[in-house]
């Protein structure tokens, strides 16, 4: 009883318009019955009587024609888990999808999943080939090898908005490349991430996805991983087409560049490192910058230095993002004015100030404007604490 009593409610919200127009019909045709059983009772008037019937009668004969296992479609039955999500949505928005995906989901889900177990028998047959055609190819060490780059489906946007739903992706959610990450064997894989109140998710879009959780604690930095080896010819195939997939994902491949590596030209990119080691686009940090504000770590000559002061190496770093297009010249000014303006309000000596503007300049990582303005700023400053200008 409790069952059918859940199937008619859900029928009554969320069914088709059939199921709903029966079920409203029946409720309202119950609510006249004894509407004109309680007035017959109150005025003591017969033809309330008959009207009762008549009403009672309808309804008798909707609910025998009502097919609980045909006629409800739409309904959906809640579990435990659907009311333990109820209540997180009171905290957290989820991730909405159009109101046609009821029960008609759990038959695409399995049409879903099998083109995907065929997608992946057909990637499987094309690998063998290419393997057997690259066997020639000397092997590298198996030490040496990186993460194999799984398949990606062509999800439409139907399939999509079901895996959202599936994986509970929230509507923060900002899409990533990641490169590579040997310890959760990714390679060249696009990907859905987002926070929740207490943990950083990735949804990895490969042939059968997978959901990666971590804590906060991962947005709390971000390392630069420059000049990583690269072969453009050869990467992110599964960027190739016209697939959806690959309309979203295709602005966040990396930025190939020439390099001098051990004395000879080689191509290269520069990534950046999520702790624990998954390796993402220079585009995709800015999708992280977004969901976070993580520390900007680098490590090289000029951050391990002491020929520099933390102001300079706070704008070097600030550059580094520009260049690679992690930060737009708005972003980029905003946060090297934040820089200056506490360069200027330091207790450094002129001399020390002169020279961080000097290099500054110098290294293009300023204006002349700027350097002018702030040389007049830290004046001022200077002025009212009465020291040496």
């Amino acid at each position: 009883m409790g069952h059918k009593l859940k199937i008619i409610i859900n029928g009554m919200f969320y069914g088709d318009s059939y199921t709903k127009f029966m079920l409203w019909s029946i409720f309202l045709l119950g609510v006249a019955t004894l509407g004109a059983l309680i007035i017959a009772a109150a005025l003591f008037e017969l033809y309330f009587v008959g009207a009762a019937l008549v009403f009672a009668g309808i309804d008798a004969y909707l609910i025998h024609g009502l097919n609980f296992g045909v006629e409800m479609k739409g309904g959906v039955e809640q579990t435990e888990e659907d009311v333990e999500d109820n209540e997180e949505i009171k905290e957290e928005e989820e991730f909405t999808v159009d109101e046609d995906l009821t029960i008609e989901r759990l038959d695409a889900e399995e049409d879903i999943k099998e083109k995907k177990e065929k997608k992946v028998k057909k990637d499987k047959d094309k690998k063998e080939t290419k393997k057997s055609e690259n066997s020639n190819v000397k092997a590298e060490d198996d030490s040496k090898k990186e993460a194999t780059a799984p398949e990606q489906s062509d999800y439409t946007e139907r399939e999509l908005k079901m895996l959202f739903k599936k994986y509970k992706v929230k509507k923060n959610h900002r899409p990533i490349l990641i490169d590579h990450s040997d310890k959760f064997k990714i390679k060249e894989c696009p990907a859905f991430a987002w926070t929740t109140r207490n943990n950083f998710c990735i949804l990895l879009m490969e042939s059968e996805p997978r959901k990666l959780t971590f804590g906060l604690e991962v947005l709390g930095r971000i390392t630069y991983a420059r000049a990583h080896p690269a072969n453009q010819k050869k990467e992110y195939d599964c960027l190739v087409g016209q697939d959806l997939i690959s309309l979203v994902f295709s602005e966040y491949r990396p930025v190939y560049q020439s390099v001098m590596m051990q004395g000879r030209k080689a191509e290269a990119k520069n990534l950046y490192i999520l702790e624990p080691d998954i390796y993402i686009t220079a585009p995709s940090a800015r999708e992280i910058m977004i969901l976070g504000a993580p520390e900007f770590v680098v490590s090289d000559d000029v951050t391990q230095s002491d020929e520099y002061n933390q102001y300079y190496k706070q704008v070097y770093k600030q550059k580094i993002l520009l260049d690679d297009g992690v930060l737009n010249i708005k972003d980029y000014q905003t946060r090297v004015r934040a820089v200056l303006q506490k360069l200027a309000e330091a207790t450094l000596t002129p001399a020390a100030f002169r020279m961080t503007l000097q290099d500054m300049t110098m290294n293009q990582l300023i204006t002349t404007e700027y350097s002018t303005y702030y040389t007049q700023v830290n004046r001022q400053i200077r002025e009212r604490r009465g020291e040496q200008v």
